[in-house]
C-alpha cells in the first residue's frame, strides 16, 4: 500500500480519474444540462495537462532521491513566502513583517518539540482556530458568509494544523481515539461550510493510516462510506442554498463538479496557451484569481469564486511554462516528503498529499506555496 501512495502514482491516477468523471458528466442528462454552455475541451487543454503531469512525475521521482536539504535554504524560502502571503492579506509592510516573524517562530519552535508535545501543540492550535471561526457563524447555512470566510486569516491555521493533527492521530493513536479526534475536526470543517477542508482532513487520516504497518483495508471501509455520504450531503445542501435552481441528484454531484471544473480549465487553456493570459496578475492576487476566471473565461457579470482544476490558476497566469513550474514544484516537495521517516514526517506527507488531491478540483495558486514549504521545513532534518 505504501508504494501505491507514492506521489508519482497517486496524483496522476486521481487526476486522470477526475478527467474520467468529467467525461462521464457529458453523457448524463442531469449533469450535461448544466455544462452545455461552458467551453469545450480542446487540444490546448490536453497539451497543458500532459505537460503538467509529466513535470509532476519527473520532479517527484527526482525529489525522492534527495537525501539532505539545507534547513536554512528552506527556512529562507518559507519566510519569503510567508511575507508575500501576509502582505497580500494585510497590504501593510510593517504588519506583514511582524506577522511573518510570529508565524515563522511558531513553526520554528514546533519543529523542535518532541513527538508528544508537537502533537498536543498542533491539536490545540487546530481546535482553537476552528472554534474561533465558528464563533463568527455557522457557514454551511449561509452562502455569502462562506464566500467571505474563504480567505479569513484564521482559516489557514485551522486547515494546516487540522491536517497535521489528522495525520498524527492515524499514526500514533488507536483507531477509535483517532477517529474521534478526526471526526471532531471534520465536523468543524463541515459546520464552517468548507467541503474541501473536510475532505482534506479525512484524506490525510486515510493516507497516514494506510501507510502504517498495521494497516487493514477492512477497518477503513466505514470511514470511506461515511465520508462519501457526508460529503455529498453537505455539497448538495450547499448547492441548494446557493443556487436558485438545483435538481442534480446528490450521488451525481462529484461527476458534475468534475465536469464543471474541467470545462472551466478548457476555457482557461483556450485563452492562455501557450504563454499565459494574466501574465502574473493572478500570482500576485491569488485571492481574486478565481473571481477573475469567472469573468474572463465564463463572462460572468458578477465575479464569483470559480474552480479551474489543479493547473488552472498557473495556466491562466503563465500558460505552458506556468503549468510545468506548478507541477514540478509540488511534485518535488511531495517526492522529498515521501522518503522522510518518523511519525511527524509520515503525518506531514499525508497532509501534503491530501492537500494536493483537493487541489485537483480547486486549483493550485500562490497561497499554497507557504503551506508546502512549511510542510517541508517541519519534515527536514538538520544538515
Amino acid at each position: 500500500m505504501d508504494k501505491l501512495l507514492s506521489p508519482w502514482k497517486t496524483f496522476p491516477v486521481l487526476y486522470l480519474a477526475f478527467l474520467l468523471l468529467a467525461l462521464i458528466s457529458f453523457f448524463i442528462h442531469q449533469t450535461a444540462s448544466y455544462l452545455v454552455a461552458l467551453p469545450t475541451f480542446g487540444i490546448d487543454a490536453v497539451i497543458l495537462i500532459i505537460a503538467g503531469l509529466f513535470a509532476f512525475i519527473l520532479f517527484s521521482l527526482l525529489g525522492q532521491k534527495i537525501e539532505k536539504i539545507d534547513e536554512k535554504i528552506v527556512a529562507a524560502a518559507l519566510i519569503a513566502s510567508l511575507f508575500f502571503t501576509c502582505f497580500i492579506f494585510f497590504r501593510n509592510f510593517f504588519f506583514s513583517i511582524i506577522t511573518t516573524a510570529v508565524m515563522f517562530l511558531l513553526i520554528y519552535h514546533l519543529k523542535r518539540l518532541n513527538l508528544k508535545r508537537f502533537t498536543i501543540a498542533v491539536t490545540v492550535i487546530a481546535f482553537t482556530a476552528g472554534i474561533i471561526i465558528l464563533f463568527h457563524g455557522i457557514g454551511i447555512t449561509y452562502g455569502y458568509y462562506r464566500e467571505t470566510q474563504v480567505y479569513n486569516p484564521i482559516r489557514p491555521f485551522f486547515y494546516s494544523f487540522a491536517l497535521i493533527t489528522a495525520g498524527l492521530c492515524a499514526v500514533i493513536l488507536s483507531r477509535k481515539k483517532a477517529i474521534m479526534v478526526v471526526s471532531l475536526l471534520a465536523g468543524i470543517a463541515i459546520l464552517e461550510g468548507f467541503k474541501v477542508d473536510f475532505l482534506a482532513i479525512i484524506l490525510t487520516f486515510i493516507i497516514a493510516y494506510a501507510r502504517r504497518k498495521s494497516f487493514s483495508l477492512k477497518t477503513l471501509w466505514p470511514v470511506l462510506v461515511t465520508t462519501f455520504i457526508i460529503f455529498i450531503t453537505a455539497a448538495t445542501f450547499i448547492a441548494n442554498t446557493t443556487y436558485t435552481h438545483w435538481n442534480i441528484s446528490p450521488y451525481l454531484y462529484p461527476i458534475y463538479r468534475a465536469g464543471f471544473t474541467t470545462r472551466v480549465f478548457s476555457g482557461v487553456a483556450s485563452i492562455s496557451f501557450p504563454f499565459g493570459y494574466l501574465k502574473g496578475l493572478g500570482f500576485l492576487n491569488p485571492m481574486t484569481v478565481d473571481k477573475i476566471t469567472s469573468v474572463v473565461v465564463l463572462n460572468y457579470h458578477n465575479p464569483v469564486l470559480i474552480t479551474s482544476s489543479f493547473f488552472g490558476p498557473f495556466a491562466l497566469d503563465f500558460g505552458l511554462p506556468g503549468v510545468i513550474i506548478a507541477g514540478g514544484f509540488v511534485g518535488a516537495v511531495l517526492g522529498i516528503l515521501y522518503k522522510r521517516s518518523g511519525a511527524v514526517s509520515l503525518a506531514i506527507y499525508a497532509a501534503a498529499l491530501a492537500h494536493t488531491i483537493t487541489l485537483i478540483d480547486i486549483g493550485f495558486n500562490s497561497l499554497s506555496i507557504p503551506l508546502y514549504l512549511a510542510f517541508l521545513y517541519l519534515s527536514v532534518k538538520d544538515s
